[in-house]
């Protein structure tokens, strides 16, 4: 119509006497509305999984029981593992201690019942590098299903490691600073 394209549903219901087809009736139905409405999540889907697997923040998709039902490549690159190991699993189950997965869970249990994100941070030994620790600012924001309650949490995790070690740095270059003022003030 008008140049544009038009989708049809088409229903076709007969009926048979004696192995013959005597009657036919159908109806026709305009869907164009339905299948332009799929091709706009379709095309948004895939823009949305680009996005979230080329990011360099770490991406997690956490169920109400804690489990990992999303991580995205900068997970798996971070810690050098495949996406098989969080799959279905929780923080616990894959290495992290006792006392960090308890943080990890009060701070989920509040976000699921709240609804409201938080930022907390947060850090964790590598998977394949001993002695390597990860400092995390984690934010968990609640995703809201069509029932109006919490159904997942996304966690976006940033590696902050670098950004502590300057803020080290600038702490002690600032204590210096002091006692060298201090005994040239004497």
């Amino acid at each position: 119509i008008n140049g544009q394209s038009v989708y049809t549903m088409n229903n076709l219901v007969g009926v048979v006497e004696n192995d013959h087809l005597v009657r036919v009736w159908g109806t026709q139905s305009n869907i164009t509305a339905l299948k332009v409405a799929e091709n706009e999540v379709s095309f948004q889907e895939k823009h949305y999984r680009t996005l979230s697997e080329n990011v360099p923040v770490m991406i997690y998709r956490i169920t109400p029981d804690f489990k990992f039902s999303y991580v995205n490549k900068a997970v798996k690159e971070t810690f050098n593992q495949p996406p098989d190991i969080f799959i279905g699993k929780s923080a616990l189950e894959i290495g992290l201690d006792k006392k960090k997965w308890e943080k990890l869970q009060v701070v989920g249990e509040r976000v699921f019942t709240t609804g409201v994100a938080e930022n907390f941070t947060f850090k964790i030994p590598s998977l394949s590098r001993p002695g390597k620790e990860y400092n995390l600012l984690v934010t968990l924001t609640p995703e809201i299903g069509e029932s109006g309650k919490v159904e997942s949490l996304i966690a976006i995790a940033n590696e902050i490691s670098p950004l502590i070690k300057v803020q080290e740095e600038l702490i002690y270059k600032d204590q210096l600073l002091s006692m060298i003022t201090d005994v040239t003030n004497q």
